[in-house]
């Protein structure tokens, strides 16, 4: 059976279904305040940047300072070049303001809903496949001085090469977010029903990490004995969250009922356990990957504070 038939019988039957249910309700006294079946577009706030602009010059670059990145519904790469520049998907906004960049790439800049009966039905804005739409690329200059960078991604796939700022401000929605090298005095970071996974990390003053439904992958082991973070507060409620660095000052690892693994670089002896608490949760030691148990140090890099609800905790010790 062809497409076109499939979602011809699939809209009917919401059409049905939907004057049934009125119906019954108007059986059961209720009343009809208002009916409406017809093309609601949701309209994209800001004036929509045209995909027919392969790349569009930035003015006034040289004072940018500042990111304000609100992407949503698309495939987001961020990458280093020679210079700014921004091509390929659909913009709200994309503007140079004391020393802010802005751009803004909405939801409803892809989709315009269809209300029948009160319902909201997505629907692809454009209909036929165009490759100007299916990718939004931003590039960076190489070793800029950024300060405040604030990324808000939803419903996309967002790749980031190297970001280097002073506060960084991340929130991932409800899509896959990947960063190669990351590099702040603070940050700020929350996955909601994404996955967030940053390859490679240098935290100099503290990193507030939520992870509600999420994943999160912060470094890797193959960067673990290069990654710092001082100060990292990890909250995971319902998601797993893998941490592979080292972890200096006081830190606190917050499981409720989803599961945290933190391979940390150095032995037990460079870590002080302030204070554990579990309730249904299992907080368990692992000792040293090489099983050398033997090692010890009088250089303690930071405090631990573990808290454990219903999920579990696992610490795993990468030697020197």
């Amino acid at each position: 059976m062809k497409k076109k038939p499939i979602f011809l019988i699939v809209l009917s039957s919401i059409f049905g279904l939907g004057v049934i249910l009125t119906l019954i309700g108007l059986a059961l006294g209720g009343k009809i305040y208002s009916l409406s079946i017809g093309n609601r577009v949701t309209k994209s706030p800001g004036k929509s940047v045209s995909h027919t602009l392969p790349d569009v010059s930035l003015t006034d670059t040289s004072d940018i300072k500042n990111l304000d990145f609100n992407l949503a519904a698309n495939d987001i790469e961020i990458k280093t070049g020679t210079q700014y520049s921004i091509s390929g998907g659909r913009l709200s906004e994309n503007t140079v303001k004391n020393g802010v960049w802005t751009v803004k790439s909405y939801y409803s800049d892809y989709f315009q809903e269809i209300d029948i009966f009160g319902l909201n039905l997505p629907f692809p804005r454009f209909w036929r496949r165009n490759e100007n739409f299916e990718k939004l690329t931003i590039t960076l200059p190489q070793g800029i001085n950024l300060q405040d960078v604030s990324i808000d991604a939803g419903a996309t796939k967002l790749n980031i090469d190297l970001l280097d700022c002073k506060t960084l401000d991340l929130e991932v929605s409800a899509g896959d977010a990947d960063i190669q090298s990351l590099t702040a005095e603070t940050a700020d970071i929350s996955v909601d029903v994404g996955k967030l996974n940053i390859e490679q990390y240098q935290i100099a003053g503290s990193a507030d990490i939520e992870c509600s439904v999420g994943d999160l992958n912060f470094g890797s082991k193959r960067y673990a004995k290069e990654n710092v973070c001082r100060n990292l507060n990890v909250e995971c409620s319902l998601g797993d969250a893998d941490i592979y660095g080292k972890l200096t000052e006081n830190s606190l690892i917050d499981c409720s009922m989803g599961n945290i693994e933190l391979n940390l670089a150095g032995i037990p002896g460079n870590y002080s356990i302030d204070k554990t608490s579990q309730s249904l949760g299992d907080i368990n030691f692992n000792g040293y990957y090489d099983g050398n148990n033997q090692k010890t140090t009088d250089e303690v890099y930071g405090t631990l504070e573990l808290s454990c609800s219903m999920g579990d905790i696992d610490i795993n010790y990468l030697g020197d």
